[in-house]
């Protein structure tokens, strides 16, 4: 490091912009390092981040350099401005996501650099997409795989890291049997769990547009088993392609009636109005879809996004909220930052990251789809709309506890990468 100088991190982040979840990944990473150490200087290196996106971030944290690029196989880098980071950083954090998202780039940056690095709130999950099913038989399959299954060249870089913190223990579990744990390497906290940016006054244009109450609505967020990136991105389609579009056609005929008898519920018992909200780009239609197959009394009680989002709109639209009903993973945490009672309805193509919540002590808010049970995911949003503030307290508790384990971790990693 540099002498009279303030240290300087590369993080890599920014993993889409499909995704709420993943744009919420990289502030709260930044906000950590920062609150640690002010004097910190933070470079971005983001795969994939729009103009308004990268705007928006260096408007929330002065400073804050943001580049493009990649590290092709021998490590050089294929832009100027990512060249110049890797040279200037003194190390490199990789952000919260799966250990696969920026896995090859930590490599190269280890094999040219020889510089620290670290991992934070990462999912290492040996099964997927190979195996789908529900947590409890995931976390079964992981442990049988015993300490024979992982890579040498991934073991050789999470053990020569500085810290590794897994946002579930499944994960944390999986490197424990490989030898890999000790005060810096274990479970930590999705780093979305330290977003802290809303947006009021995105949420009010959405509330005027469409009419919402100014609170006590239900927010739906609809998900299919596997994300289409194939329509998304317009990438050709073969045979994984179309295997993904038929399942996704045939269980959404199974799940779809989980989000309907919630939405039933929570019109016709309790009066309240129904907000369907996209995660990722591609439901704005997958919500118009479900909304077509409503009864009218209830339909006339629904809204329908028309569009995406970003989180800090979708933070402050969750706060306004009673109740969140999730088939994606991260709306969730968004909610409970803000306090605002939720479930997960998880498909068994999810990833193992899901057992982060019981991790964090609210595993009773994980319904598996592997076996749906409408009434059961009723029964529970029913009884947050019931008993409001008993459970908002309840929320902020546990979101409390996930943030100041998070600083802690962070004020305990950020010594150790740069010593």
């Amino acid at each position: 490091m540099a002498l009279n100088t303030a240290p300087h991190i590369l993080l890599r982040s920014s993993w889409q912009m499909a995704n709420i979840g993943d744009m919420a990944h990289a502030p709260g990473s930044i906000r950590l390092l920062r609150e640690t150490d002010p004097d910190l200087r933070i470079t971005l290196w983001a795969r994939r981040i729009s103009d308004d996106e990268g705007e928006l971030l260096q408007s929330w944290f002065p400073g804050l350099d943001i580049v493009l690029g990649d590290l092709d196989a021998d490590g050089v880098a294929s832009t100027v401005e990512l060249e110049a980071a890797i040279a200037a950083a003194d190390a490199l954090v990789h952000g919260s996501g799966r250990l696969w998202a920026g896995e090859p780039d930590v490599v190269r940056w280890a094999d040219r650099t020889g510089k620290p690095y670290g991992f934070m709130g990462i999912t290492v999950d040996p099964l997927s997409p190979d195996q789908a099913t529900n947590l409890t038989d995931m976390a079964a399959l992981v442990a049988a795989l015993g300490a024979d299954d992982m890579p040498e060249r991934r073991h050789e870089l999470l053990r020569e890291a500085r810290f590794v913190r897994c946002r579930d223990s499944v994960s944390a579990d999986h490197l424990a049997r490989h030898g890999l744990a000790d005060e810096l390497t274990g479970f930590g906290p999705d780093a979305v769990f330290a977003f802290q940016h809303e947006d009021a006054a995105g949420a009010d244009v959405l509330a005027d547009e469409l009419d919402l109450p100014s609170e006590g609505f239900v927010c739906v967020i609809p998900r299919l088993r596997w994300s289409p990136y194939h329509h998304m991105l317009g990438t050709p389609i073969g045979h994984t392609e179309r295997l993904k579009d038929a399942v996704n056609a045939v269980y959404r005929e199974l799940e779809v009636p989980v989000l309907i008898e919630t939405i039933n519920r929570v019109v016709r018992e309790h009066g309240r109005t129904v907000l369907l909200a996209p995660e990722m780009t591609y439901a704005p239609q997958l919500s118009a879809e479900i909304a077509a197959l409503l009864d009218d009394d209830v339909a006339s009680s629904v809204r329908v996004m028309d569009r995406f989002w970003g989180p800090a709109t979708a933070m402050s639209t969750y706060a306004r909220a009673a109740a969140v009903v999730s088939m994606e993973c991260h709306s969730p945490i968004l909610a409970t930052r803000v306090g605002t009672p939720s479930v997960y309805l998880r498909q068994p193509t999810d990833t193992i990251k899901g057992q982060m919540w019981a991790d964090l002590g609210l595993g009773d808010r994980v319904h598996e789809l592997e076996t749906p049970d409408p009434a059961s995911v009723a029964d529970q949003v029913s009884g947050f709309l019931v008993e409001q503030e008993n459970h908002r307290s309840l929320v902020h508790k546990h979101a409390a506890a996930a943030e100041d384990l998070l600083r802690r971790q962070t004020a305990e990693g950020l010594p150790a990468l740069l010593s």
